[in-house]
């Protein structure tokens, strides 16, 4: 036997400020999904051959992913509107529609983890995180996930998640606000 390939992935520590202090975007994958079923994750995916039309496809991946999950976009420039409508389009057509390109510059570089060769499915992913774009908030549900929500990362740690998840909300933790 020998271990799979990782394949490329990002995904998105999606931050904004609460009332309580700093809050992530949590989503629970759903119990019917072979991979991480039930498990609260970031938004996030495999890269996608398109991707590196759109500029970095790891950050590319990461915006995308997460319009897709949740419907929140990094653009610029910033889209006015309800873009909701164009997050079953393709992602390239979807921007060209709005005059806009992804926000990378609007990512940092946060984690990276390779799933250990252990495993029968792996993914060598990179993370991002981002600050919740003004006016814009997490949207409906995609047929992977069965909620989707805001967590203070000190009360998410009872949630059911991988190792890299508890391991970068730990990190979020050390911190008051998303400028922080």
């Amino acid at each position: 036997w020998s271990a799979p390939d990782p394949r490329p992935a990002a995904t998105l520590v999606l931050l904004r400020d609460g009332a309580a202090g700093i809050e992530v975007a949590l989503l629970q994958r759903s119990a019917h999904l072979g991979f991480a079923r039930g498990m609260y994750v970031f938004p996030g995916g495999a890269l996608d051959a398109a991707d590196a039309d759109l500029g970095d496809p790891w950050l590319v991946a990461a915006i995308r992913e997460t319009f897709e999950e949740c419907g929140v976009l990094l653009a610029e420039p910033d889209p006015h509107g309800d873009v909701q409508g164009l997050r079953e389009r393709d992602f390239a057509e979807a921007l060209g529609e709005l005059g806009a390109r992804p926000a990378v510059a609007a990512l940092h570089t946060f984690a990276h983890w390779v799933t250990p060769e252990i495993e029968s499915r792996r993914f060598d992913t990179r993370f991002y995180a981002a600050a919740l774009p003004p006016g814009q908030d997490l949207m409906a549900l995609t047929s992977e996930h069965q909620a989707v929500g805001w967590y203070r990362p000190q009360d998410a740690t009872a949630l059911p998640m991988l190792p890299p998840t508890a391991a970068a909300l730990a990190e979020v933790a050390r911190f008051a606000t998303v400028a922080e």
